[in-house]
């Protein structure tokens, strides 16, 4: 669980400062990601189905929101607006949050599962793991939340945003068959066939970046 989370923090960071991220939108990042968390922690207390409604629930009563817990001062300071929340959704429904490597890890694991439930439970459904991987995916959230804005803000229309989300910091749903084959033998296989191609890239198109 610690590597995952040394990974994921290092991963991020690492990527999204190649892609040329302004370090300001990692405030961004945080503040969307705060309001994504509450979002489904208050569809989980209300018993709520719909996203969207979810959201806008918090976004016409912050008191609402900040009732679920603020982390830092950056969400602590934040006053999500409706034009927040469109952004939110936006990013929701396109894939640019929870979708990322954790996401596929859970894949991953289906692949992986036991044959013996008790085992299965043990040692990929257990507190300590799932722990893991919800910090893990807020600190992949918070990353991939930031890139997709500081796109928008560069001026990129939302499409070329999510692009360039996918390019450095990956669509982990991409594979052909023949690599969700692959999988059976390597749970890191996404993550190392994309992150090969993207520093192979990097390195023959601008080697002083990676360095």
């Amino acid at each position: 669980i610690v590597k995952s989370l040394v990974f994921a923090y290092s991963f991020n960071f690492f990527n999204s400062a190649l892609a040329g991220i302004n370090p300001l939108r990692m405030k961004d990042g945080m503040q969307y990601q705060w309001l994504n968390h509450v979002t489904k922690k208050h569809m989980s207390n209300r018993g709520l189905f719909d996203y969207e409604d979810a959201l806008m629930d918090l976004v016409r009563n912050p008191e609402l929101a900040k009732s679920y817990g603020v982390r830092g001062k950056a969400s602590a300071a934040f006053k999500p607006t409706f034009e927040d929340a469109r952004i939110l959704i936006d990013m929701h429904e396109k894939g640019v949050v929870s979708a990322g490597f954790f996401q596929d890890l859970d894949y991953s694991a289906g692949i992986f599962d036991f044959n013996s439930k008790r085992l299965s439970n043990k040692y990929l459904n257990n507190l300590a793991t799932r722990s893991g991987k919800a910090i893990g995916r807020g600190i992949e959230d918070t990353s991939r939340i930031a890139l997709y804005v500081d796109g928008i803000q560069k001026g990129l229309d939302p499409s070329d945003a999510l692009s360039r989300v996918h390019q450095y910091l990956f669509d982990y749903t991409d594979l052909t068959h023949t690599e969700l084959k692959l999988k059976n033998y390597s749970r890191f296989y996404t993550w190392m066939r994309k992150n090969t191609a993207l520093q192979a890239r990097i390195l023959t198109s601008t080697p002083g970046s990676a360095l």
